[in-house]
């Protein structure tokens, strides 16, 4: 750590940086430091790499501009996760006019701390009144009100999801959930897909059609809007975010070697039947089965494709104990196994 912290302290863009001699170190859920949170994780945050941060001012002219940008948003965020806290004063005050509520919230910085290291950025929260600071008041004192205007607003719907919003969103799943135990429960966990596969997830959306990109946003085409409503009633769990999330959970609790193999892939299975069986009935929309009278949970009358075949070559005839059998000859002199024979044809029915 000191060496990262000497080496980027050399650069010009960095060295003003005010990193304190003892760094601080944040450990736990909510820290920059939480070994037990890389638990089943893919690797840790990106860093400056410790083995060749000496030769920074060698190797920074031959950055491209690019690569100028994505390297001083990597450092200034290992140096902020070292520095102390931004403290404020915050003031909020309820005023009575007439009869009617109003409320005004005023900031005010006491230590500007890790925000140092980021000096032009202004979080949305203290854009506009957000940031006003309030003149000294005593509660129950009496105010005159001057000039008052009233202005003409409106509220605003949430914000589209960008890529990067939307990743954020797949990883904090818990959000979706109202139950309070299994929010706690599934802030523990990874979320939707992992870091290596949530973009390649909206990548798979987009390529199908159910998502599509209007500027630096993400929306939803028609095609996509209507599986969702197919979806939601034939049965709220396939497009809960909640229940997608407690089978990752499973998951990774098999990753760390808290929960068995079997077991979790008893519940994901529990959970796949249940919906199944909901969309080959028809119960849940009131309407034919939407997937069809060709549908079977048992493979109706369609062979298993290639891939099938191989997944169980791989996985299921390690497992099988095959009983000996003498081999018998056949009507045409050749050799028979008969519990050979048998074996690959339960295999096929799989």
């Amino acid at each position: 750590m000191p060496k990262i912290v000497a080496g980027l302290q050399v650069g010009q863009s960095f060295k003003e940086i005010p990193v304190p001699t003892l760094p601080v170190i944040r450990k736990g859920a909510h820290g920059s430091f939480h070994d037990k949170g890389l638990e089943g994780a893919s690797h840790h945050a990106v860093i400056p790499n410790v083995n060749t941060v000496d030769n920074l001012r060698e190797v920074w002219p031959r950055l491209s501009i690019d690569e100028k940008k994505l390297f001083d948003v990597i450092a200034r965020a290992y140096l902020a996760a070292l520095m102390p806290d931004f403290r404020y004063r915050q003031t909020t005050a309820m005023l009575d006019v007439k009869g009617f509520p109003f409320k005004a919230v005023g900031r005010q910085p006491i230590d500007i701390g890790w925000r140092a290291a980021f000096p032009e950025w202004q979080p949305a929260d203290e854009k506009g009144d957000g940031g006003v600071l309030l003149p000294a008041m005593r509660d129950g004192e009496t105010a005159r009100l001057h000039n008052p205007v009233v202005e003409t607003k409106e509220t605003k719907p949430p914000p589209r999801y960008n890529e990067g919003t939307l990743i954020e969103a797949m990883q904090n799943a818990w959000r979706f959930v109202d139950d309070e135990v299994l929010r706690d429960r599934l802030k523990e966990a990874k979320g939707i897909g992992t870091p290596a596969t949530r973009a390649e997830i909206i990548g798979g959306l987009k390529r199908q059609d159910f998502l599509v990109a209007q500027g630096k946003n993400i929306v939803p085409t028609e095609t996509g809007l209507k599986l969702f409503g197919v979806l939601k009633q034939a049965d709220p769990a396939l497009v809960d975010p909640g229940v997608t999330a407690q089978l990752e959970c499973l998951l990774d609790d098999v990753v760390v070697g808290k929960q068995e193999m079997v077991g979790a892939i008893d519940a994901v299975c529990d959970v796949a039947l249940r919906i199944i069986g909901k969309l080959k009935d028809g119960s849940s929309t009131g309407g034919a089965p939407l997937l069809g009278p060709g549908f079977s949970g048992a493979g109706g009358e369609r062979p298993p494709t290639p891939a099938m075949r191989r997944f169980v070559d791989k996985w299921v005839i390690p497992r099988v104990k095959v009983e000996v059998a003498y081999p018998n000859k056949g009507a045409d002199g050749r050799l028979r196994h008969p519990s050979f024979k048998g074996l690959r044809d339960d295999l096929t029915k799989v």
